[in-house]
Order: C-alpha cells, then structure tokens, then sequence
C-alpha cells in the first residue's frame, strides 16, 4: 500500500508538471513574449516566468517527499561572461533543476520534446535549441549555440545525449565541448548525484524508493579551452575522466 501511494504520489507530480508546461506554453509565455523589447529580453522574461514555474514544481516534489534538489553554489565564471554548462543526467528532473536555479540557460533538447504539444512552444520561447535542427536556413546546433552564447545566455548540454545509466555514465559525446572551443568561452561541468537512485532510465518514474531522492547539483571549476589549444577532443577526455574520477568510475579506454 506504502508502494501504491507513493507511486500516486508521483503521478501527480508529473500531472502538474505536463498540465503546468501546457498552461506556460499556450497561455502564459506568449503574452510575455509579444511585450516590448528586444528578441534577448523577450527569451529572458520568458527564461525567468519558466525559472520560478519550475520552482514551484520542485516545491511540491518537496513536499510530497519525493525529490529535494540541493544546489551546492554558483557558476562560477572565469571573466563574467558567459559558459558552457556540462552534466551528467541522472534524473527526469535534473534539467528542471537546474534551471530552476540558473534561469539564464539555453539548453540543447531532444527533438521530440522541442515537437511536443505540451512543451515544444515553452522551450521555443525560452531559447532551447532542438538536438535535430530542420530549419530552413540550415543551421547546425552548433552555430545556433554560438549564437545563443554571443547573446549572453549560458548553454546547458548533457553529453550523454540521454539519461546516464543507473550508477553509470555513458561515453560523452563531443558537441558541448566544440561549442565551447569553437565560442572561446569555459566549460563548467555541472557534478550530480541522486540518493537514493529515483526517475532513472531504466526505472518506471512511478516506481519510486520509499525515502524521498537528494537531487545534488554541484557546479565544479571552470576549464578554459584556450587551456587545450581549443582542442574538442582532449577536452571532452579531460572532462569525462575528472566524471568518472568524482563518480567512482572505471576509466574509459582510449
């Protein structure tokens, strides 16, 4: 019965968060987005309405004691500017997260969602850049991130491409770092862990543990690609092996 309520308990915490993300994206954000002001201000207003929504929704997880998100500090930033936000995805809640507490982020999101009736219209408006880009013009996730990043928003990407198997980490992918070699601004990997292990890839999200999840999220140093000759590569190998270090994990073979 405990089991039962529970996985109660967490259908509707995602029946608020689909409903929630509908009512942002066809009735709330468009409005905000029509107000005055420059295309950045309007992602920005629009960055922030989503930042404090995705806060309430982590309130009610909270709650129900079901998820408590713990952020351990700010990004740190090497001259003010902005950067290129790296993590591992332990969780369906992880992005929520952290935007919740950095709303100034473009995240690179899969196509499905940027499709998504319920959501697709909130991540156009706050900035999202689709993983599988078919506009008219061409242009690749790359270019669009630098944009994005000219702009002044930070870039979130999870470079795993999907959520990070349980206690495991799959090989990252080399996107995130060649936006940040390619813009000239920092990585910083964004370090997360869930205890006990909850909304993972190869769990049913109703099929929730009995304690309520510690979701940490811990902004670790600034590593600047000028540092690696802009070298995509090499960076992407630094970054997953300092991962697989913090987490306890086999090396990756090279």
């Amino acid at each position: 019965m405990k089991r039962l309520f529970r996985s109660v308990l967490v259908a509707s915490a995602f029946a608020f968060f689909w409903s929630g993300a509908a009512l942002l994206a066809w009735l709330l954000l468009p409005p905000l987005a029509l107000i005055g002001g420059s295309s950045v201000e309007r992602t920005r207003r629009c960055q922030r309405f989503v930042s404090g929504s995705f806060r309430l929704f982590h309130g009610y997880m909270h709650v129900l004691r079901l998820v408590d998100a713990r952020v351990t500090g700010e990004i740190p930033r090497l001259d003010g500017g902005p950067v290129v936000l790296v993590a591992n995805h332990t969780t369906l809640v992880d992005v929520t997260a952290i935007i919740a507490r950095f709303p100034n982020i473009c995240c690179v999101a899969k196509s499905s969602y940027a499709d998504n009736f319920f959501v697709g219209r909130l991540l156009r408006l706050c900035g999202f850049i689709p993983s599988e880009q078919r506009d008219p013009e061409g242009k690749s996730i790359i270019e669009t991130a630098c944009e994005r990043l000219r702009q002044g928003f930070d870039i979130l990407v999870f470079p795993e491409g999907t959520r990070s198997p349980p206690d495991g980490l799959l090989p990252f992918r080399r996107g995130a770092f060649e936006i940040a070699c390619r813009a000239g601004v920092p990585i910083v990997p964004l370090l997360l862990r869930c205890q006990p292990s909850a909304l993972t890839k190869n769990r049913a999200f109703w099929d929730h543990p009995d304690k309520m999840a510690i979701l940490t999220i811990e902004p670790q140093a600034p590593i600047n690609p000028l540092d690696w000759n802009r070298n995509s590569r090499h960076l992407r190998q630094k970054v997953e092996t300092e991962y697989r270090f913090a987490l306890n994990l086999p090396k990756v073979k090279t």
